[in-house]
């Protein structure tokens, strides 16, 4: 089976200099013929459009958390039409899916970097994967480290004909959905969501949220379980000793996310040095 890695990523620090000098390389020096990896950029903006995007994106979070509450106490399921913000997203802002290829590994949308805009991102993401020859696609984020070659003998022993979406399972209310930080889906599932449900996604939800909610509406998936280690988001980091442990045996995924960019810089070279994955 072949594999594609997809890494929302941003030109804005602190994550930059993450990405360049630490995920890159180390994700870069585990590709594959049977693996590769692209990181998945928005295009430059303007000051104006940022701060107007900025707004819409406060708007959406308040929307956001609202629903999620009202949801997990009424039980209510999803609208059956994306809202409002999907709308401005496209027509106030004028942003669409289109994206283009810089060098090998860089993909580039037509959509500044904002929380906003990350589910067109997922959608460019998925547009490049199903012109790939790939069998899966695991959507990643700046956060993460990933073990390549112990992913894959998890997805070897998958069909990609099936409707196949894995990852840590959270909830909107009653409708499961996988944490973005790590989202694994078969060629099949991308393929379905593309040609019949993309007009279900809804951007007023974060992109992971969102996407579960599609994936639910498509029926017969087939979800698979993966683990992860996770730093603490804050504070002191577990002992050498625990996270020696996480090495040896079949973790694929650490999530490396800190309040502090030196601190998440530092697990990145931390597991690098432990995988002999640093140059």
């Amino acid at each position: 089976m072949t594999l594609l890695v997809g890494v929302l990523a941003t030109r804005y620090e602190p994550w930059a200099t993450t990405i360049e000098s630490y995920q890159k390389p180390i994700f870069l020096r585990q590709k594959s013929a049977d693996v590769d990896v692209v990181w998945v950029y928005g295009r430059e903006q303007a000051k104006n459009e940022r701060v107007e995007l900025d707004a819409l994106t406060r708007k959406i979070h308040r929307d956001k958390y609202w629903d999620y509450l009202y949801k997990l106490f009424s039980w209510r399921f999803v609208r059956t039409s994306p809202r409002r913000a999907s709308s401005e997203l496209t027509s106030k802002f004028g942003y669409t899916s289109e994206w283009e290829m810089i060098g090998a590994h860089d993909l580039i949308c037509a959509v500044p970097d904002s929380l906003s805009t990350l589910g067109l991102k997922t959608t460019s993401l998925f547009e490049r994967f199903l012109e790939s020859r790939h069998d899966f696609l695991f959507r990643t984020n700046t956060s993460s480290f990933l073990h390549f070659d112990r992913l894959k003998q998890i997805t070897d022993k998958l069909d990609p004909r099936a409707l196949i979406y894995g990852g840590v399972k959270l909830h909107i209310g009653p409708v499961p959905f996988v944490s973005g930080a790590g989202i694994l889906l078969s060629r099949s599932l991308v393929t379905e969501i593309m040609n019949n449900h993309l007009s279900n996604w809804d951007h007023a939800y974060m992109d992971d949220q969102s996407l579960g909610l599609v994936v639910s509406r498509v029926g017969n998936v087939d979800f698979v379980e993966l683990d992860r280690w996770t730093f603490p988001p804050r504070g002191e980091d577990p002992t050498l000793g625990l996270l020696e442990s996480t090495l040896q045996n079949d973790e694929f995924h650490w999530r490396c996310k800190h309040s502090d960019p030196q601190i998440e810089r530092k697990r990145f070279e931390t597991l690098a040095l432990a995988h002999n994955l640093w140059i």
